[in-house]
């Protein structure tokens, strides 16, 4: 759940006679619920190329499902480099450019928000 520009994760037991809205919202009140602290510390950086490398950011908030690279491995513009679950979805994470990845900022569960970096290509 995503409130104020914070992710929180939100866990609710259902029981077998719960098969209404108004159910899950009785229910919501005993919730568990837990802030997620973001994968990356980092500020959001723009994919400007810079005099060290450039940085992938994230397009959209999720949780990082599967790496696809890893550092030291050349890639090409388009290649798949992270899927993230986003609102039920797996939205695709592909490289902008060709190059080679220096470090990957990001591993599996991590959840991440939009801008986040995510990858780091070398020069």
């Amino acid at each position: 759940m995503l409130l104020d520009g914070e992710v929180y994760e939100v866990e609710v037991e259902l029981g077998q006679t719960d098969t209404s809205l108004s159910s899950l919202i009785r229910r919501l009140a005993t919730a568990s619920i837990s802030k997620v602290e973001p994968a990356v510390k980092a500020p959001s950086l723009s994919l400007k190329r810079e005099s060290k490398g450039s940085r992938l950011t994230s397009p959209t908030i999720g949780r990082v499902v599967r790496v696809c690279v890893e550092s030291g491995q050349r890639v090409a513009e388009g290649d798949l480099v992270i899927v993230i679950e986003s609102m039920k979805s797996e939205v695709e994470i592909r490289s902008d450019r060709d190059g080679v990845i220096s470090a990957v900022l990001v591993r599996e569960g991590d959840v991440i928000r939009r801008g986040d970096p995510i990858i780091v290509f070398s020069e």
